[in-house]
């Protein structure tokens, strides 16, 4: 699953300055680890917390790092200690929740969707991200709806098409998925998997021609 860096702002704030506070804080916190290796993220990170342990950001900044570098034990120690200082932090429970699926922990991990999605009910990616567990555990009706809903809440978000015309194809709706396919490279002209996934579906319904 790819990894992505979803900025979603604490509900708890109190006021227009405090959201204003953390808009700054977080442009100053990607402006300075931009062009790094995970290692110094790390690195960084950890000069942060040592001025101030209870930045929920660094936290999760850091957690992210150590995603990239596989160390999922890590990387959820960060996410959950984001969260115990920030409880309604909709993308750290994204992070972790993607960190527990790295971790072939899908049945946690979906329940952290649900709580990124629950602390922003406009998580298009949290329901994308369900329904990609839902499907490799062969709940398509399930599967279907988690991405018909990212599809709702962002017409324009090209994998939730992709996902869905993998799922169609799967159930025997090839036509169907293709429509789906070419939703998402009309989208997203560059998204060479659903290339591929096409080509094999023209294949198999008989138009080889057209998959080259």
């Amino acid at each position: 699953m790819p990894w992505r860096r979803l900025w979603s702002f604490p509900t708890a704030a109190k006021n227009d300055e405090k959201k204003d506070n953390d808009f700054t804080n977080i442009i100053s916190l990607d402006t300075a680890i931009k062009g790094k290796s995970p290692e110094e993220i790390i690195a960084y990170c950890d000069e942060l917390l040592a001025k101030n342990p209870n930045d929920f950001r660094v936290y999760d900044t850091k957690g992210t790092a150590l995603f990239e570098l596989k160390k999922f034990d890590p990387a959820l120690v960060c996410f959950e200690r984001a969260l115990q200082l920030n409880p309604t932090f909709a993308e750290g429970y994204f992070h972790k929740a993607s960190t527990l699926s790295s971790m072939a922990k899908n049945d946690e991990a979906l329940q952290e969707y649900g709580k990124a999605i629950q602390n922003n009910p406009n998580y298009f990616q949290a329901y994308n991200a369900q329904g990609l567990i839902l499907y490799a555990q062969k709940q398509y009706d399930e599967s279907s709806e988690k991405y018909k809903k990212a599809i709702e809440l962002s017409p324009s978000y090209a994998p939730a098409y992709y996902n869905l015309g993998v799922l169609k194809y799967e159930i025997g709706e090839k036509n169907e998925a293709l429509k789906l396919y070419d939703k998402a490279l009309e989208l997203d002209p560059g998204y060479w998997e659903v290339y591929n996934n096409k080509g094999l579906t023209l294949n198999n319904i008989g138009y080889p021609e057209e998959a080259i």
